[in-house]
């Protein structure tokens, strides 16, 4: 699992979330195959406490970002990939790849999680209603319409896990667990705000603000933020 980084901080104001995922790892763990639909808007945790549930429990897994891997056949080597396959970027036919996946997946017990699912042509979600037949599937989205692009055979009955926007002071702490103390925090939190309590853009706004000043302080966060107009 490549393309998902290691997560050092604890996921804060998300433990009904994390409880709810805490189960489902568990009954993966007992053998069980399940699916699991995650729900919420840009920043509002959602990869980020996957990402810390994988590294939890280590699990065999395929983490696929679909807005980056928009095709069948860019999915389906990556799932290969991520379990160990030697796969060549040219030459291999789909059909090829995919009845040596089909194989491995009816032999072992996988996860596979598809990250903004919503990127996904319609035509190309056959390659979702066929993997929730043979593995256990988590799937994310910003909201559940995505689900209306499924096969009408398909059979897809989830765990569902909603993840509404975070509040200006979750935000704030949450940059504080990462950032310190600083009085410029609230400042780039009432900003992510006005997008929905992104945390994603909050944590990246305090990135470029420390990276610039080496610090985060009410004055440099202003200047940042008359910047790039969010003040």
């Amino acid at each position: 699992m490549d393309s998902i980084s290691c997560v050092s901080f604890k996921p804060l104001h998300r433990r009904e979330q994390l409880k709810v995922l805490e189960q489902y790892f568990k009954g993966l763990n007992a053998g069980h195959r399940e699916h699991m639909f995650l729900q919420g808007g840009p920043g509002s945790g959602k990869t980020f406490c996957i990402t810390h549930m994988l590294n939890k429990y280590n699990s065999k897994s395929s983490y696929i970002d679909c807005s980056v891997y928009k095709t069948r056949s860019a999915i389906v080597t990556k799932i290969l990939i991520d379990f160990g396959f030697a796969v060549a970027r040219s030459g291999p036919s789909f059909d090829y790849l995919y009845e040596k996946l089909d194989k491995f997946l009816q032999e072992n017990k996988t996860l596979i999680v598809l990250d903004d699912l919503h990127k996904l042509h319609k035509r190309e979600m056959e390659v979702f209603n066929d993997l929730i037949e043979k593995a256990s599937v988590i799937a994310i989205s910003f909201n559940d319409s995505v689900l209306n692009d499924m096969d009408s055979k398909s059979i897809f009955l989830p765990i569902r896990v909603s993840f509404p926007s975070y509040t200006k002071d979750e935000l704030t702490d949450i940059l504080k667990q990462r950032f310190g103390n600083s009085d410029g925090l609230d400042q780039i939190s009432n900003y992510a705000c006005t997008h929905n309590g992104n945390c994603r853009l909050a944590v990246e706004c305090s990135k470029r603000i420390k990276q610039r000043w080496n610090k985060i302080d009410l004055s440099n966060t202003l200047v940042w933020l008359n910047e790039i107009g969010g003040i």
